[in-house]
């Protein structure tokens, strides 16, 4: 069994579709799922998008790297 994603947890916990998300942050639907499932990561810069206009913290929801503390 696999743990789902942060931003996974949090869409799923929030009752939001993969489509809402994508209207809220302006990233495709397919790119949002893609991160969702783990297949794809944000940069620092697309991971602050979209706890910016999901109105939550980064940490939230990613993971953060040292790379992307440097970044932003």
């Amino acid at each position: 069994m696999t743990s789902k994603t942060r931003l996974a947890q949090w869409i799923e916990d929030n009752d939001l579709t993969l489509g809402e998300v994508a209207e809220l942050t302006g990233f495709s639907k397919s790119m949002i799922g893609l991160a969702a499932r783990g297949e794809r990561n944000f940069s620092a810069a697309g991971k602050v998008k979209v706890a910016r206009r999901l109105g939550a913290r980064v940490g939230v929801l990613f993971d953060v790297t040292a790379e992307d503390k440097v970044a932003v």
